[in-house]
């Protein structure tokens, strides 16, 4: 995933400790049921602007929940690939 912002090697480190440790989980956690409340009201919305916004809010939810999982990832391909490269 291609980003707009770059991160320092112990930034990257940094933000993978937090998002993995207890606290960063918890977020992770209540990030998701909010996205999933504002889902479920969206559904349950009888007025159609009503319902669009709670899916618009929903998805930004959601791109932040993919952008955290992305950076994790790629932190940790990008170890892999020195760990390979080094053997």
């Amino acid at each position: 995933m291609e980003t707009d912002y770059k991160f320092s090697k112990a930034e990257l480190a940094d933000f993978k400790r937090f998002w993995e440790g207890d606290v960063g989980k918890k977020y992770i956690e209540k990030m998701k049921r909010t996205k999933e409340q504002l889902l479920e009201a969206s559904m349950g919305s009888m007025e159609p602007n009503t319902a669009a916004s709670y899916s618009h809010i929903a998805n930004g939810f959601d791109s932040v929940l993919k952008d955290i999982d992305a950076l994790i990832k790629a932190t940790e391909e990008k170890k892999e690939a020195k760990a390979k490269g080094t053997k």
